[in-house]
């Protein structure tokens, strides 16, 4: 959540995008909901570009979980919009990603 603006959107795979942090910390933290337990993470830049107070980063990911007793992989393509904050770090303000099939489908 510290990687974020105050009013970010995210547009996760197959869902209506999630506006403001409140939406985004119930999507990531579902009450009542098992622990996730990311097991590896892997983010492949292909393009980013901007201005001195806005970019964007595209790319594609993999990623691989365990919930709930049962592990997932996922792999897909995302395109990230990270704004210069006041103080200097770059935050998302936008971020979306959609899932692809597994190339052994």
């Amino acid at each position: 959540m510290a990687t974020l603006t105050a009013e970010p959107v995210m547009m996760p795979s197959g869902l209506n995008p999630l506006v403001g942090r409140e939406a985004i910390a119930a999507f990531w933290w579902p009450a009542g909901s098992a622990p996730t337990i990311v097991t590896d993470f892997r983010l492949q830049r292909r393009s980013l570009g901007g201005s001195i107070d806005q970019a964007f980063v595209e790319g594609s990911f993999d990623l691989s979980f365990d919930w709930d007793g049962q592990s997932y992989q996922s792999r897909g393509i995302y395109l990230c919009v990270l704004e210069r904050s006041a103080d200097g770090p770059w935050l998302i303000a936008r971020r979306m990603w959609n899932d692809l099939p597994d190339p052994a489908e």
